[in-house]
């Protein structure tokens, strides 16, 4: 049984020193139907991603709805509440032009429910088990998740406060898990800060995060 209460995971450097060479794990790349190409990880019977999704289209070739623009300072820009899938993107104002930076994306998680399904073809998004299962098996193996995922720090748009918050000081990724107060599980790094830990919140449907797939085991 999987336990919803409000928790760290502990990830604790002291407890499990890095030894093992990632050399020493199978590496691949996996191609969106944007043409992104993203390195991955075998790591157990798990494959992921090692970075994060920037896909615009929807595996049938549907857009994705473009929720919004904040800068690098994290102050927001736009917002359209549709109650559907959405992505938002970074922008930086120099005065004469906007420049919009595609390579980090943030997803609602209508976005990451959507049957036209948002995930390369033989990936999906993880869940719940799926973030604790390459949480334990990397810490069993003597690594640090957070180093061998490669989990940036880009932040968190939390759509219900109209805001950006905790830009650059730690990121939030999606799972499909769901609770019975209509909240999704999103997993969060804050390991320059809280001492290496992986920690997991119920956030509500309309924040923005960051999407990780996990390759699909048939």
């Amino acid at each position: 049984m999987i336990n919803y209460n409000k928790k760290p995971f502990p990830v604790d450097p002291h407890l499990y020193p890095i030894e093992q060479d990632l050399c020493s794990f199978e590496r691949g790349s996996v191609e969106d139907i944007n043409g992104n190409r993203y390195r991955t990880l075998k790591a157990g019977d798990q494959e992921w991603m090692l970075e994060d999704l920037k896909v615009t289209h929807y595996r049938n070739g549907d857009e994705i709805l473009f929720g919004g623009l904040i800068d690098y300072k994290g102050e927001y820009k736009s917002l359209k509440d549709t109650g559907e899938g959405e992505y938002y993107c970074y922008s930086e104002n120099n005065g004469l032009h906007i420049n919009f930076d595609m390579n980090i994306l943030f997803y609602n998680w209508y976005a990451v429910n959507d049957p036209r399904i948002i995930a390369p073809k033989g990936w999906r998004i993880p869940s719940e088990k799926d973030w604790l299962k390459i949480s334990e098996y990397l810490c069993e193996h003597g690594l640090v998740v957070s180093k061998e995922l490669e989990l940036f720090k880009y932040g968190t748009k939390h759509k219900t406060a109209c805001q950006y918050t905790a830009v650059n000081n730690y990121g939030n990724w999606w799972s499909t898990t769901q609770n019975l107060n209509n909240e999704a599980c999103a997993f969060y790094d804050e390991s320059e800060h809280m001492n290496q830990l992986i920690n997991y919140n119920f956030l509500c449907k309309t924040a923005g995060c960051h999407i990780r797939c996990v390759k699909q085991i048939n």
